[in-house]
């Protein structure tokens, strides 16, 4: 009995040994971690948080919680860059963030928001409507005679603003301009029915 409880604690114990540089191996080193704002103080979360060892150039990589808190844990004592990004949000980047063994090194970072920059290019061609009444009445308006003169002929139309609806059957307008000496010349138009 008493060999087979040795034999059991002797199994147990070299587990415990042959375990033990991988606990010590994960637990060695120190962390990074901080908190993610916008601008006015309100948590960002999932943003992207990259830390790299700029010697060996190797990479950490996080994402923050609802909170906006992150943490990196297990880097070798050293200096090393953060970046941090978020969707909308211009990218933060801090270099020569120093980490000791076995302690915490603090970052928290206030993202700006990101400039909104866009490009039009407007390709020559075709008029977008294409309707073929459209294009007629273009052709006829870049004629000057066809909308020269004091008069233009009016037929079937219709206004509607608000809750009043003004119909116009058919007629003429004129339109005129008062003499800057005579009585009406506080008045620049004045249309007119002559029908």
């Amino acid at each position: 009995m008493k060999s087979g409880k040795l034999k059991a604690i002797v199994l147990v114990l070299s587990f415990v040994f042959a375990a033990l540089p991988l606990v010590v191996a994960h637990g060695a080193g120190g962390r990074i971690e901080g908190k993610v704002t916008d601008p006015k103080g309100a948590v960002v979360s999932g943003a992207t948080v990259t830390v790299t060892d700029p010697v060996s150039k190797q990479t950490f990589n996080a994402v923050t919680d609802d909170q906006g808190r992150y943490k990196i844990e297990g880097l070798k004592a050293g200096a090393y860059t953060v970046t941090i990004s978020a969707k909308g949000f211009a990218n933060v980047r801090r270099e020569d963030v120093t980490v000791a063994e076995g302690a915490v090194a603090t970052f928290d970072a206030a993202l700006e928001i990101a400039p909104v920059e866009t490009a039009v290019n407007i390709i020559s061609g075709p008029k977008a409507n294409s309707d073929r009444a459209y294009q007629q009445l273009r052709l006829i308006g870049k004629n000057a005679p066809d909308l020269g003169g004091p008069f233009a002929t009016v037929t079937n139309l219709v206004l509607t603003r608000d809750a009043a609806v003004f119909t116009l059957r058919s007629g003429f307008y004129r339109r005129w301009r008062a003499d800057p000496g005579s009585a009406n010349a506080d008045r620049k138009t004045q249309p007119r029915n002559l029908c």
